[in-house]
């Protein structure tokens, strides 16, 4: 597979994709499908589950439902618009651990042109709330994604991207990003990935949020599977005596250099 790296750009999306909402320090998950103002989004925090958010709008289509919903998955199957959706799950290892995680770990759609004709663009937008671990300054988040089809697919695209808000609401905050298209141009044409390039941000002294969000634009009739994985790691700053050891001992290396110099 090809891998194709993006860019950190984030305008349109960081403001769409996401419906804010205040949310509880305690962990949660909040999971939104949409295709242009036909949507529906579970907000495991504030107890939807059972009824979660719908709208449907210029005659669009919006059926099915949320599953497995807890603060760490939740899974839906359903029709978001012109697209059928075949088990999105996802998963995530809230409050974190050595390495803060979300996963959208399985997911198929369809374009059916249910309600026009040509390609569209359906938005996965995941988030985690409650994310305290691990403990450190500054944070580096980085993912990837994935793409395939069941055939030799022309002009099908995702983008796959990442955000963290250390204030914990959700917002599109230290975003990264990497784009891939099928067909791939190496032996694998149905299928392509790409890798996020990190980026770093300052956590608060409370608990953070994840975002992991994928756009898929497809075809007529195209069906596209995808996953996605975001992460959030620790990164080692050193100490100020190790900062101290370490310049006393470039400051020795070169007196012995200056040394050598003046003896030769």
């Amino acid at each position: 597979m090809k891998r194709v790296i993006g860019s950190v750009i984030y305008g349109g999306l960081a403001a769409a994709a996401l419906a804010v909402t205040s949310q509880p320090a305690s962990a949660s998950m909040l999971l939104r499908l949409s295709e242009g103002a036909n949507f529906q989004q579970c907000n495991q925090a504030l107890a939807l589950d059972a009824a979660c958010l719908t709208a449907v709008t210029n005659g669009g289509v919006v059926s099915g439902g949320f599953s497995s919903v807890s603060p760490t998955t939740i899974t839906f199957s359903g029709t978001i618009g012109d697209f059928s959706v075949t088990a999105v799950a996802t998963d995530s290892n809230i409050p974190g651990g050595t390495t803060s995680f979300m996963n959208i770990t399985a997911l198929t759609v369809r374009n059916n042109n249910t309600l026009s004709a040509g390609a569209h663009t359906l938005v996965i937008d995941l988030t985690g709330f409650g994310f305290t671990l691990p403990v450190g300054n500054p944070m580096r988040l980085s993912g990837s994604g994935s793409a395939s089809t069941p055939g030799v697919t022309t002009g099908a695209t995702m983008t796959s991207a990442a955000f963290a808000d250390p204030n914990n609401t959700g917002l599109g905050l230290n975003p990264t990003s990497c784009n891939m298209a099928l067909p791939d141009v190496d032996g694998t044409p149905n299928s392509a990935d790409c890798d996020q390039p990190a980026v770093f941000f300052t956590r608060l002294a409370g608990p953070f949020s994840l975002r992991d969000v994928l756009t898929l634009n497809v075809g007529a009739g195209q069906q596209l599977n995808a996953t996605s994985d975001i992460a959030a790691t620790a990164t080692t700053v050193p100490e100020p005596a190790s900062l101290i050891l370490l310049g006393s001992g470039l400051v020795a290396a070169a007196r012995r250099l200056r040394k050598k110099n003046r003896t030769a």
